[in-house]
């Protein structure tokens, strides 16, 4: 008996909802960010530079899923705890490089970080749930593909 056809991660589907979500978010950043800490140069360069690296590693926290998914319903969990700890790293290292390195004020990069961050994982995890979720079903034979 052969086993039945594993489903693609819907990739571009969840980076298109991390784009949107991220894009209102950034706003949200730039609208409160600067007010708290003042609208000096820096402190917008650390909200831009904060709103695109937590961006760009939620899109880097969901490959992992993607390559892994196909090959069954452990891997895509596995792939999503790797995507999970790649993002975090990404983040600290990338964030702490700015500000020792290119002098980005830590605070306000903290800020949009915490503001972009969690819901941005959310967004992900609800995509990775549902993923594993239907995976889970298409083999008990609950579904159909």
């Amino acid at each position: 008996m052969s086993e039945a056809p594993q489903p693609p991660f819907p990739l571009l589907r969840a980076a298109a909802a991390l784009t949107v979500t991220a894009l209102l978010l950034a706003a949200v950043a730039w609208a409160v960010v600067p007010k708290i800490y003042g609208h000096e140069q820096l402190v917008t360069r650390a909200v831009e530079f904060a709103a695109i690296l937590t961006w760009a590693a939620s899109l880097v926290g969901i490959l992992p899923v993607a390559v892994l998914g196909p090959r069954g319903v452990m891997p895509a969990v596995y792939g999503y705890f790797i995507g999970m700890a790649a993002r975090l790293v990404l983040c600290l290292v990338a964030a702490n490089i700015a500000n020792h390195l290119y002098g980005i004020p830590g605070s306000p990069m903290a800020a949009t970080l915490g503001i972009l961050y969690m819901p941005l994982l959310m967004v992900e995890v609800a995509f990775v749930g549902r993923y594993v979720w239907l995976k889970d079903k298409l083999k008990h034979g609950e579904v159909a593909l």
